[in-house]
């Protein structure tokens, strides 16, 4: 089950990647999507009971769960940021296209983390 979470976030990610997005208020849309499902999959992990002499897997890592924590919280300033990027009237396109790539490049880093169970 959580393969197919991983899978469909990064789905998502690499969607946007693969046609370039109308407008600037459209980008920060797919980067909210993709974060939304990877975010998902990270606390699908997160809910797991730890593993431990005693509890076999399929289990989470409190080292892994400490790292996820971490990236989401990078993601979520990430995406953040490529949103209100987008709704300033006075950004660039450089300047959406910049927050959008860091927003995406985040949410990836988010979903590597989350371990494969």
């Amino acid at each position: 089950m959580l393969r197919y979470l991983i899978a469909g976030a990064l789905f998502v990610a690499l969607a946007g990647c693969s046609v370039a997005p109308k407008d600037a208020p459209q980008a920060a849309y797919e980067g909210t999507a993709a974060f939304a499902t990877t975010l998902k999959a990270a606390n699908t992990y997160a809910a797991m009971p730890r593993c431990s002499l005693t509890v076999k897997p399929p289990c989470s890592s409190q080292v892994a769960v400490n790292k996820i924590v971490v990236a989401a919280n990078r993601a979520d300033a990430a995406v953040t940021a490529a949103q209100h990027i987008a709704a300033d009237t006075t950004s660039t396109k450089s300047d959406w296209e910049k927050a959008v790539a860091a927003a995406n490049e985040a949410v990836a880093a988010l979903a590597k983390i989350i371990p494969a169970s």
